[in-house]
Formats: C-alpha cells, structure tokens, sequence
C-alpha cells in the first residue's frame, strides 16, 4: 500500500504537466516452510497427517517509491502514464525480490 505524495510543475492549464511521485511504501511478506519425509525402500510414504508446518514468518516492510510521469490533458479528460520504481529493502532474504518496477496508466475527468 503506497502512500505517496505528488508534485506537478506546470499549471493546471496547461496540457502537459510533468510530475513526480515520493513516499513510503507498506508490504506484508509471509514465508511458510515445511518438511515432508518418506521411507525409501518397498514401503510406501508414511502418512505425516493434514499440516506438516514446520513454520512460518510474517514481515511488515515500509520502504521507499518513487515515480515519474505526466498529465495530459485534453478538456475535462486526463490521461497519466507513470513509471514507479520502488527498493524493498527490507526483505533480506533471497526469496523476497528487492526491486520493482511498475508501468501505470492513470485515467481521471
């Protein structure tokens, strides 16, 4: 859940208007791990019950975005693509990638 804060440097007359985008971003990761086991030999895999849960992990993680992007503006409509990156440096493990990048494309009237 981003919670970002935008600034436009051109008026809101014109119809281009260049902006970029800063703020933190909030991440729950969840890492579940378990263990299953079996007999080898003839006999088949012993039956390890519903749950074999080893354990489980649960981060909250609150790093930074940033974005760029532009306002076009043609009469009441606005179209506003943008390119946020954001660092999830808080995710240490090798499991959780570390970089993002997203492509939006935002419609408002």
């Amino acid at each position: 859940m981003p919670f970002l804060a935008k600034y436009r440097f051109r008026s809101e007359r014109s119809a281009l208007r260049p902006f970029v985008t800063a703020g933190p971003t909030l991440r729950r990761t969840t890492i579940e791990t378990s263990q299953a086991t079996s007999i080898l030999g003839g006999s088949s895999l012993s039956n390890l019950g519903p749950n074999p849960l080893i354990g489980s992990a649960t981060k909250w993680n609150l790093d930074p975005t940033f974005g760029v992007g532009a306002d076009f503006r043609t009469g009441r409509f606005h179209t506003e693509p943008m390119v946020r990156y954001s660092y999830w440096g808080a995710g240490k493990n090798w499991l959780v990638r570390k970089n993002q990048v997203d492509f939006l494309l935002g419609f408002r009237f």
